[in-house]
């Protein structure tokens, strides 16, 4: 399901400090020079001609074999934003899908969230006849209230037909004489062309951060336009290895991170205001200490109290914010502030960006992807939570590793930067124990050990609990098992990660005149590809150092020897080892082996990262290793 929402988006300290801007000044000189633009401005959004651009859409679009086994192709995303006469935002999105193997796969629905003090409306919904471009039905949306919440929805239908759907929506954001907005540009699906557009008054100043590119420019009478032209974007790697640069663009008529920081801590209500649930009330009863405020965390912690359809900046005024819940990720931040701190801790918010930041940044509470807290008990060690972590209170959540989180120091904002750890910190270890029958059919189990910001690699970053939670297992390609099935799968969590077990059922050898050739298992994990697709250009860093091993208990049949074992040998190179291993105990009939690789720092060149590519096809090389077993008896 896609979700879209316009309203308010979302160590070690280093003393790097950003300079103190006189915003004052020129808020006041922006807020008069847009008034008088406002009499200028038409402040009425224009609708896409969708007959008259679905041609010249269709024309230049790639063919859908480029994108593979993705189930849909955005074949234009379309965003305008302007000033209406009020001061309020407005913003106009449409989106051209077309279907390959699925579109509803990827997204069932289309959900629009009203933002607080604006309103959404759908504008279109409408299949088209990708021959004549002309409109074939309507499907008509479905409006209802969700946790507090104004929501519109649409269902994608199961099958299009060979038709394009067409989505148009228009939000309206109080912005107060504003323009402001974060837009991420990697969706689900892959988008073959996004053009963003920002209509301001003649000779106002935007702010942009991130996207890769900058915009043009058009003077056009009493407006400028900030147009942005993105061709053939992926679908984000949020799970992978790689620490790669946010598609994120964030822009704004205000300047500056301390504005940014400010407008964000605007947003929290006063501790007299705060919404309090009856079972925290009760536990706040017992008086300021650290096992009150561990109480509390702990009831936050395993209740459900973020909503999973609300953004996660949604922000209401505290007199909106529901007492029992559910919340967004930023006002569940900030209502477990004002109830440790009633509990006697110390509670510092501090930010996550949504992009690397550079020197200069629009000013705006959307330049933040989440606050992420500080607590410092009474008595005892302070530590870093994330609303939603995947880990508990007091272990650090596996994606703050090496993260730069911004905070304020009097009246400056600060870097916090949280180390990436030690390799031993991020141990990921694959462990076979496996039985062999006379038919070359095995009976094992397989254990997944992940640590550290490995977690981040499974589902969601969250640990799997049930049984359905472990469809990430079709994503890891097991070559010399291509028939394996899995029976059954239990999870034992610890502080900082889990223990997944799983028994399998698979054939592994090749029977020929009585003796088997046994294929070596292996498994081929998503980020071992993505590692090897890359290029290995200069500054391409990794998330955190990191162990990774494989390693295998093979018992024989009986009546069967070991003829020959594969060579093994050391592999590496400056900053990462590689260690082999293979031995043969007859007379516990067991073949034992495998590998394991030690990258010792997450910040490698050109040369280190080719260099990792090397170990990473080392292992894959796994695969072809075979056994040879002899019939003896």
């Amino acid at each position: 399901m896609i979700r879209e929402f316009e309203g308010n988006q979302e160590g070690m300290m280093t003393g790097v400090k950003s300079r103190a801007r006189a915003n004052t000044v020129g808020i006041v000189l922006l807020a008069a020079a847009l008034c008088v633009s406002f009499f200028l401005m038409t402040g009425k959004a224009v609708a896409l001609d969708v007959e008259s651009v679905l041609p010249e859409v269709l024309r230049e679009a790639p063919s859908v074999e480029m994108y593979g086994t993705a189930n849909g192709i955005v074949l234009l995303r379309d965003i305008k934003y302007n000033l209406l006469a009020d001061g309020s935002m407005e913003k106009t999105t449409y989106l051209v899908l077309e279907e390959i193997h699925g579109l509803s796969k990827t997204w069932p629905s289309i959900l629009l969230v009203a933002p607080p003090g604006g309103y959404c409306e759908i504008i279109e919904a409408q299949l088209y006849d990708p021959r004549t471009t002309a409109p074939m039905l309507s499907i008509k949306p479905r409006e209802s209230l969700l946790e507090n919440g104004k929501t519109t929805e649409i269902r994608i239908p199961n099958n299009l037909g060979g038709r394009l759907l067409v989505i148009g929506y228009r939000t309206v954001l109080p912005t107060n004489m504003n323009m402001e907005d974060k837009i991420e540009l990697a969706m689900e699906l892959p988008i073959w062309e996004q053009r963003i557009s920002v209509e301001v008054p003649g000779g106002t100043r935007l702010i942009s951060h991130g996207g890769g590119l900058e915009p043009t420019l058009q003077k056009t009478g009493p407006t400028d336009t900030y147009t942005w032209m993105i061709l053939d974007t992926r679908p984000a790697k949020t799970l992978g290895l790689l620490s790669e640069p946010s598609k994120v663009l964030v822009f704004s008529l205000r300047e500056g991170l301390r504005t940014a920081f400010e407008e964000a801590m605007a947003e929290m209500p006063v501790p007299s205001e705060t919404p309090v649930p009856k079972e925290v009330e009760r536990l706040l009863a017992g008086g300021p200490s650290t096992g009150t405020g561990e109480s509390v965390l702990r009831f936050f912690s395993e209740n459900e109290f973020v909503s999973k359809i609300l953004p996660t900046d949604y922000v209401r005024s505290a007199g909106d914010i529901p007492d029992e819940g559910p919340w967004s990720v930023r006002e569940a931040c900030f209502l477990l502030k004002s109830w440790l701190e009633k509990a006697g801790w110390k509670v510092e918010v501090l930010w996550e960006p949504a992009a690397g930041l550079s020197k200069m940044v629009p000013g705006t509470k959307k330049l933040w992807a989440r606050p992420v807290l500080f607590l410092d008990p009474p008595v005892g060690k302070g530590f870093y939570y994330k609303v939603g972590q995947s880990t508990p209170p007091g272990t650090l959540d596996p994606s703050l590793w090496g993260k730069t989180l911004y905070g304020k120091d009097q009246n400056s904002v600060v870097e916090r930067v949280i180390p990436a750890g030690e390799a031993g910190d991020h141990r990921l270890t694959l462990r076979w124990n496996i039985e062999l029958d006379e038919n070359g059919i095995a009976l094992g189990d397989l254990r997944i050990r992940a640590r550290g910001g490995w977690l981040e690699m499974f589902p969601v970053g969250r640990v799997p609990t049930q049984q359905n939670d472990f469809g990430f297992l079709g994503d890891i390609k097991f070559p010399n098992m291509p028939d394996i099935s899995w029976q059954k799968a239990q999870v034992k969590t610890t502080n900082n990660g889990f223990d997944l077990d799983i028994s399998f059922r698979a054939s592994m050898g090749i029977i020929s005149a009585g003796d088997i050739l046994v294929r070596w298992p292996v498994a081929i994990l998503p980020w071992q590809s993505d590692v090897l697709s890359e290029n290995g250009k200069a500054g391409l860093s990794l998330r955190f150092p990191f162990v990774f091993e494989q390693q295998v208990i093979l018992r024989l049949p009986y009546g069967f020897d070991a003829v020959a074992l594969p060579a093994t040998r050391p592999y590496g190179f400056t900053g990462i080892s590689l260690t082999e291993e293979m031995k043969y105990n007859k007379r516990k009939r067991n073949v034992e082996g495998g590998y394991k690789v030690v990258l010792s720092s997450s910040a490698t060149d050109g040369e280190g990262f080719r260099n990792l590519q090397s170990v990473i096809r080392r292992n894959l090389a796994w695969a072809d290793m075979t056994i040879p077993l002899r019939k003896t008896h």
